[in-house]
């Protein structure tokens, strides 16, 4: 009982508008529509077939006579919600379409009847039936184009606004912050300060040590060739030693 009542509460709810007023349930409306939507499509395709059939074409493809005639009606009706819903210049086109094509369809099956009952078809009609099927290829193709480009052209300014002004190419200075944030940190090595050394004092001119004889002999690369220079240089370097005396 509580779930009834939580039931019935929930649909009282949902029939209630602003107003004041309450809306009628669409289930029965729906359910009874489509069923008589699909009844009349059958007894149209049946009468429409036949009427092709008589007017010359292939037995195995008199299905597709039919539907070039209501599958456009249903094309139509859809495209009148398009265009409203989308707000498309042009409302007159599908509308235009609609009507036409269900001419053409109250013409096929009365068409049918005075077949039936006996009559026959005029030398006119075959024409204007056979021409039934490219009228509908052209239509229906070039609604579906003007839906589908509006549909397109929606989408790219969308997608423009939401870019920006620059056309999707941002600057550098249109980082984000989370972009920004992501980005790492350079970090700079410290430079090491150089440490002023004592150096000679100014004025003052640093004079060269004298080199020893023998190490000039030993690391000079010009060493002397001939023996009275090499006893000179030994006797230099012994009585520079005996001048210094022992460490």
């Amino acid at each position: 009982m509580r779930a009834g009542r939580r039931g019935t509460g929930m649909n009282d709810k949902k029939t209630k508008e602003v107003d004041g007023r309450e809306s009628v349930s669409m289930l029965p409306g729906v359910t009874v529509g489509v069923m008589i939507a699909v009844i009349a499509f059958v007894l149209s395709f049946d009468a429409l077939r036949l009427v092709f059939v008589s007017s010359g074409i292939n037995p195995l493809l008199s299905w597709g006579g039919p539907l070039c005639v209501d599958g456009t009606i249903l094309l139509c009706t859809w495209a009148t919600w398009g265009f409203r819903k989308g707000h498309i210049r042009g409302r007159w086109y599908p509308w235009a379409g609609l009507v036409l094509f269900s001419l053409f369809s109250v013409t096929g099956n009365a068409l049918h009847a005075w077949l039936n009952a006996g009559g026959m078809l005029p030398t006119w009609g075959a024409p204007a039936i056979m021409s039934i099927p490219p009228i509908a290829l052209l239509y229906s193709t070039h609604l579906i184009v003007i839906i589908a480009g509006d549909r397109q052209d929606k989408l790219a300014r969308t997608t423009g606004k939401a870019a920006g002004p620059d056309d999707g190419h941002a600057g550098p200075a249109a980082a984000t912050p989370e972009t920004a944030g992501t980005e790492p940190v350079r970090k700079e090595n410290p430079r090491a300060i150089p440490t002023p050394t004592a150096g000679p004092e100014p004025g003052k001119a640093t004079e060269p040590a004298p080199a020893d004889p023998l190490d000039r002999y030993l690391f000079d690369k010009r060493k002397p060739t001939r023996i009275g220079e090499r006893r000179r240089i030994r006797r230099t370097s012994r009585s520079t030693r005996t001048s210094h005396g022992p460490p």
